[in-house]
C-alpha cells in the first residue's frame, strides 16, 4: 500500500498507547504497526510533543518517560508537522466556528492542512466541552473523518473468497 496515505492522531492518542489504556491499547498499537509497515504515515501537530509530557502510572522516573516519549515522536512512521502562522491562523477561524478550545483547533486545522484521511481521537463532550467527535463529517472538504482508535477501522467489511476457499488479497 503506498505511503501516502496520513491518518492524524491527536496527543490522547500518543498517551492512550504509551499508558497502554484497555480500552484503547489495542487499535492504538495495530495502527502504530500498520504505519511501521508503511501503509500510511501518522501526522500529528509538532504540539503533541508539549500535550504529551507524562505517562501516569509506569513507575518509570520522569528523565525515563521524556526520553521513551521524544523517542517514539522521531519515528520515521510519525509525521510531525508545526504549527505556524498559516496553521494557527486556521485554528483562530474554527475557534470561532466550532467553539473549540485552541489546541483542539490546532490539531483540526493541521489535520485539515496536511489532508490527513482520518483524525483518531477520544476527545469527547466533557463538562463544558464539545471535544472532537462530534465534528466528523462535518469540517473540510472533503469532510473530514473524526473517530475514536477501534480495530475495525482498517479492517475489510468483508473479505472476497476464491472458489478454492482461499482469501483474495487486494
Amino acid at each position: 500500500m503506498p505511503e501516502s496515505r496520513l491518518i492524524y492522531w491527536d496527543s490522547c492518542a500518543f498517551i492512550h498507547l504509551l499508558q497502554q489504556t484497555e480500552e484503547y491499547f489495542g487499535a492504538l498499537d495495530d495502527m502504530k504497526t500498520r504505519a511501521r509497515n508503511k501503509e500510511f504515515k501518522i501526522v500529528t501537530s509538532a504540539v503533541s510533543i508539549a500535550e504529551v509530557c507524562k505517562i501516569p502510572e509506569t513507575g518509570m522516573l520522569p528523565s525515563e518517560q521524556s526520553k521513551k516519549i521524544l523517542a517514539f515522536f522521531e519515528n520515521e512512521y510519525v509525521q510531525l508537522w508545526q504549527a505556524d502562522r498559516a496553521v494557527c491562523e486556521d485554528a483562530h477561524t474554527l475557534i470561532q466556528f466550532h467553539d473549540l478550545f485552541p489546541m483542539d483547533a490546532i490539531h483540526i486545522a493541521t489535520a485539515l492542512m496536511a489532508k490527513v484521511e482520518m483524525v483518531i481521537t477520544t476527545d469527547s463532550k466533557k463538562y463544558r466541552r464539545k471535544g472532537l467527535l462530534h465534528l466528523d463529517g462535518k469540517i473540510g472538504n472533503p469532510p473530514l473523518q473524526i473517530k475514536k482508535p477501534e480495530m475495525s477501522l482498517f479492517l475489510p467489511i468483508f473479505t472476497p473468497i476464491k472458489k478454492d476457499g482461499t482469501e483474495t488479497t487486494k
